[in-house]
C-alpha cells in the first residue's frame, strides 16, 4: 500500500465515523460523502484529494463542521420546466447519456436547497446534456467548467418566464 492509499483509507475511516455520529446526534441521515463535501466546502478545495494528509481526526472534523447546515444538502425539486424545443446553442458540447437516446433533452430541473449554489441560486440542470445554467446570465457549465457558448437571451427569458419559483437571480443579459 502506498502513502496516498494509506492517507485515503485513514480519511475515509474518519469521515465514516463522523457521519455515523452526526446522523445519531442530528437525527437525520448524513453519509460519509456528505461529510467529505462539507469539509471540501469549508476548506474551499475543489477536490476531496486536497483534504488528504491534513491530520484529520474525528474530533477535529466534528469541530470543523459543528455549525455546518447539512439540511442544505437535501435538495428539494421545485419544478421541471419542459421547453417545446431545444434551447441550447447549436454546436455546444453535450454529454452523451442514456437520456439523450430517449430524446429527453428539453427538461430543466430547478432545485430548492441545492447543495451547490454554483453558478447561481437557484440554477437549472439539464441532466440529459449535463449542463448547468446560470439563470441570470445564461452562462452554461459542464461540471464547473464554463462552456464557450451562452444561452440566447430570448431563450433564457422564455425559460425564466416559465419558472414559478421566485426569487430568481437578476437578469444580466
Amino acid at each position: 500500500m502506498d502513502e496516498t492509499e494509506r492517507l485515503l483509507l485513514e480519511f475515509l475511516a474518519v469521515t465514516d465515523a463522523v457521519a455515523q455520529r452526526l446522523s445519531r446526534e442530528r437525527g437525520c441521515e448524513i453519509s460519509s460523502g456528505d461529510v467529505e463535501n462539507a469539509l471540501a466546502d469549508k476548506k474551499s478545495v475543489e477536490h476531496h484529494v486536497h483534504l488528504l494528509g491534513q491530520g484529520w481526526t474525528e474530533e477535529r472534523v466534528l469541530l470543523e463542521l459543528a455549525d455546518h447546515d447539512f439540511d442544505r444538502l437535501r435538495s428539494i425539486l421545485l419544478e421541471v420546466i419542459e421547453m417545446p424545443e431545444d434551447i441550447l446553442p447549436d454546436g455546444i458540447l453535450r454529454v452523451f447519456t442514456e437520456e439523450i437516446a430517449r430524446q429527453d433533452n428539453l427538461k430543466w430541473h430547478i432545485h430548492k436547497n441545492d447543495a451547490d449554489y454554483f453558478p447561481s441560486q437557484p440554477h437549472a440542470h439539464n441532466y440529459a446534456t449535463g449542463h448547468t445554467l446560470h439563470l441570470g446570465t445564461g452562462e452554461l457549465y459542464i461540471k464547473r467548467r464554463l462552456c464557450d457558448e451562452r444561452m440566447n437571451a430570448k431563450k433564457l427569458i422564455e425559460l425564466r418566464d416559465r419558472i414559478r419559483y421566485r426569487p430568481l437571480p437578476p437578469l444580466e443579459v
